[in-house]
């Protein structure tokens, strides 16, 4: 006792010291805490309309913009989730020729990400499609030999069996932080962002990504690989 009276004496004589003492410790406690517990699910709800052509950001801090619905602001969320990826990016759109998502996905591969691209045979080949910049810089590309339309719009980053092949193979070694799926009604168009009405989902629930890669292999499984027309998949 007379050990803790010791301790104590020189708080009681200050106790503003003992005040600010204890604040900084609840503080640090705090933080602590934070950064221990379990992160916070993702899940983004993107909407555009007739409003998202105007964006008021002064500067290219995308929670800058007064404007809720910017689509540059939208699709720099989208750009965010393909920047992190550390595994692979699987995309299936009916419709591909954004310049900045095509750059993200590029960007990707330069860090080593394994990339598989899903389109829709005739949009492959329409005006502006960046299918065809994708496959000349050896990106894989699939689509069905078939009239009928894939119309999908989807993009999933760390597909949970694709991660585990990856390091079965030892040809990634990150750390898996799980998989994110991002899958809407919006192509990644400049009209599907800026003048169509469109929604999109970026979800980080793991059984959502699940079935959604599910589909994916499905299909890359079963598609044909471009080898006629104005697509040729790198040899």
């Amino acid at each position: 006792s007379s050990k803790m009276h010791s301790l104590l004496s020189p708080l009681q004589k200050h106790p503003l010291v003992a005040t600010v003492g204890l604040s900084l410790a609840l503080k640090l406690g705090w933080s602590l805490w934070q950064g221990y517990r379990t992160p916070k699910p993702i899940l983004e709800v993107l909407m555009f309309n007739e409003l998202s052509q105007e964006c008021h950001k002064p500067s290219k801090e995308p929670s800058e913009c007064s404007n809720a619905y910017c689509a540059t602001c939208q699709v720099d969320r989208i750009v965010e989730h393909i920047d992190r990826a550390a595994y692979a990016i699987d995309v299936a759109m009916y419709t591909l020729s954004s310049e900045r998502l095509v750059q993200a996905i590029l960007r990707a591969a330069k860090r080593g990400v394994e990339l598989r691209i899903l389109s829709d045979k005739e949009m492959t080949c329409s005006v502006g499609s960046q299918v065809r910049a994708l496959a000349n810089q050896r990106v894989p590309v699939r689509f069905p030999d078939s009239p009928l339309l894939l119309h999908h719009k989807f993009c999933l980053i760390d597909g949970a069996l694709r991660v585990r092949e990856l390091k079965k193979q030892k040809r990634r070694a990150a750390p898996f932080r799980g998989s994110v799926i991002i899958s809407g009604s919006v192509n990644w168009t400049r009209q599907g962002f800026t003048l169509n009405w469109e929604n999109c989902v970026i979800s980080g629930d793991q059984e959502l990504a699940d079935e959604f890669e599910k589909e994916f292999e499905r299909m890359w499984s079963v598609f044909s690989r471009p080898g006629v027309g104005c697509v040729m998949e790198a040899k």
